[in-house]
């Protein structure tokens, strides 16, 4: 009730837009969004304030500025920057829809693609959108593939236009689009920039299907290359797709700058042997702007940096990629020797891989860890989610000091943290507050830095070190014993790691009391 949409229209498919509660036990809005025929919402994203943005494609043919009912249309609105149009029945739009909060009413909503009609007034190819992305100042970035030449580019465009899409009046194949919409603008100004991305051999196509947005508007894209000429850059990790003939089917990811004008980096990720590479619908960046793939491979050949698995046979690989482009931080197969597609990709504050799709393991017994919701294989084709941890360490700390101590004399208190591996456990902060009834006196530590309070007062002293595997770091603290005697004082020391996996939080912190006499 209240939805923009409330009925489906059509003989075919409808998209839908639905948000539940916290608790997942009730609807909170649930609309449908499309027009008659095929329609379809591929991807989506949510901003800070709750409102929905969505991408999809649309093939409401009867829409068109001839008297046809507007119901029949895939829903626009006014400041949109395509509205009135007319498809043929094998043409179809991307789309892009920005939905308020409580789902009530649409704040923006466009078709995107071919920008001009034939002789007989019709457009005529095929437009579809992938991803969505949305950054802190509510742009939306949408991504797909195209087979018109006439999608519509802005003036410092990367790719102002595409390689012949047509050959001789026939259809070659799709090209990638990244665009990038601002939802309060009107017409082309609601567009910041749109750009092709794709190589110059009309006989392949390269799809863009996944999209990440960094904190400064940079965009981060991925998908498949059919090409061998697919735009890289110097120095990236691949430059070449490594078959022959002008045909690839790798993956690939793509920086692009904020004004979408320039790649700052963009590698195909692939085999080494030529065989079929291509990734999945999603790519996530960590505070680091290392960017993280799944992947699907036909070989044992993918290039692999501190594997979990090596090639038993699956077709599941991850991969994460530095911040320049040039090298892979981590790079693993999973699933053993078994079929699995990736589908969905998140990432949590660890830096911690989430990962859902579809399987048909070659040994189901040894696909599931033990303990989990479903631990036994039950079809053909099953769906699957997996956690992986690309970089993990384990960090204890031991807290010592003597059992008893005098009223109105020093007592040290000695902490160990060591890294119990198996990774280098990157930036550890170690803090350890002035217990009641002393005052600080000094510290040493045997690595790292520290901010200390005023010696006589309270307060907590803060260390940060970088611990590698089988390392540790020493840190003494001496107090000023104020309690009275008859009493105790207990101090906690914690260690906490950052865009890291712990395994193990139970021993981030450690506890002593001592007795004052």
């Amino acid at each position: 009730q209240g939805v923009p949409t409330a009925d489906c229209i059509g003989e075919q498919n409808n998209g839908f837009v639905t948000k539940l509660n916290a608790a997942g036990s009730a609807l909170v809005y649930s609309t449908f969004i499309g027009g008659q025929d095929y329609n379809a919402i591929n991807a989506i994203a949510v901003n800070s304030a709750g409102e929905a943005y969505v991408a999809g494609q649309t093939n409401a043919w009867q829409c068109d500025t001839q008297g046809i009912p507007a119901y029949t249309c895939f829903p626009t609105t006014s400041g949109a920057f395509q509205s009135g149009y007319q498809v043929n029945g094998g043409s179809m739009f991307a789309t892009f829809t920005k939905l308020n909060a409580a789902g009530t009413s649409f704040l923006y909503s466009t078709v995107l693609g071919d920008t001009a009609p034939n002789a007989q007034g019709f457009t005529q190819f095929v437009s579809f959108a992938n991803g969505i992305a949305v950054d802190s100042k509510g742009m939306a970035y949408v991504v797909g593939q195209t087979l018109a030449s006439d999608f519509y580019t802005t003036a410092q465009a990367f790719q102002k236009t595409a390689a012949p899409i047509l050959q001789g009046g026939q259809i070659g194949g799709y090209r990638g689009f990244v665009t990038k919409f601002n939802p309060a603008g009107s017409g082309n100004a609601s567009i910041v920039y749109s750009t092709f991305l794709g190589g110059n051999n009309s006989n392949f196509s390269d799809l863009v299907q996944g999209i990440a947005v960094d904190s400064t508007g940079s965009a981060y894209v991925t998908g498949v290359a059919g090409t061998n000429t697919f735009p890289t850059t110097k120095g990236a990790f691949q430059t070449s797709c490594f078959n022959q003939g002008g045909f690839c089917l790798s993956g690939f990811v793509s920086k692009l700058n904020s004004a979408g004008s320039k790649l700052t980096y963009s590698t195909y990720l692939a085999n080494t042997d030529g065989s079929v590479t291509y990734t999945s619908p999603r790519i996530r960046i960590d505070a680091a702007k290392n960017a993280y793939v799944t992947m699907m491979s036909n070989s044992g050949a993918f290039p692999l940096q501190n594997p979990i698995q090596i090639y038993e046979g699956s077709s599941l690989t991850m991969a994460v990629l530095n911040a320049t482009g040039k090298a892979l931080l981590f790079s693993t197969y999973l699933a053993g020797n078994g079929w699995a597609k990736p589908y969905g990709l998140a990432l949590d504050k660890n830096n911690v891989v989430y990962l859902t799709g579809q399987t048909n393991p070659g040994n189901p017994d040894d696909f599931a860890t033990p303990g989990v919701f479903q631990p036994t294989f039950g079809g053909a084709e099953d769906a699957f989610v997996m956690k992986v941890a690309p970089v993990a360490a384990d960090v204890s700390v031991q807290n010592s000091a003597p059992g008893t101590v005098k009223s109105g004399t020093d007592l040290q208190y000695s902490i160990l943290v060591t890294n119990n591996g198996p990774d280098s456990a990157g930036t550890v902060t170690i803090t350890d507050a002035v217990p009641t009834g002393s005052t600080f006196v000094s510290y040493t530590t045997s690595d790292g830095t520290c901010k200390a309070p005023t010696v006589g007062a309270k307060g907590t002293l803060s260390c940060k070190a970088t611990i590698l595997s089988g390392g540790s770091v020493t840190i003494t603290m001496p107090v000023k014993v104020t309690q009275p005697a008859g009493k105790k004082l207990s101090d906690t020391a914690k260690a906490a790691t950052t865009l890291l996996y712990d395994p193990n939080t139970a021993n981030n912190s450690s506890v002593v009391s001592t007795t004052v006499d």
